[in-house]
C-alpha cells in the first residue's frame, strides 16, 4: 500500500507487454520442438496458426518505447486525478 499510484499503473501497463514476451519465446521453442530440425532444413515454414500466434504476441508485446522522464519525479496532474475520482465515484 505504500507503493506511489503512478509506479503502480506504470508497472500495470507492462503486465501484458512482459506476459506476451514470455509467450512468444515459449511458442518459439515449442514450435522448433513441434517441427524438428528436419522441418526446418527442408525449407518448411511455420504454419498459419503459428504465425498468427506470433503476430499476435508480438503486437501484445509492443515496442518498448526508452523515455527520457523519470516518473517518480513527474508532477501531479490534478485534472487527471479530479477525473478519476469522478469516474469512481458511486452514481446516484
Amino acid at each position: 500500500m505504500k507503493l506511489p499510484i503512478r509506479i503502480f499503473w506504470l508497472l500495470s501497463k507492462n503486465i501484458q507487454r512482459i506476459q506476451a514476451r514470455n509467450d512468444l519465446r515459449h511458442l518459439n521453442v515449442s514450435t522448433a520442438a513441434t517441427f524438428g530440425a528436419a522441418a526446418f532444413m527442408s525449407g518448411n515454414s511455420k504454419s498459419t496458426l503459428t504465425k498468427d500466434v506470433t503476430d499476435q504476441l508480438l503486437a501484445e508485446r509492443g515496442d518498448v518505447v526508452k523515455v527520457k522522464s523519470n516518473p517518480l519525479e513527474a508532477k501531479l496532474d490534478r485534472d487527471g486525478l479530479e477525473m478519476l475520482r469522478r469516474l469512481s465515484a458511486p452514481r446516484q
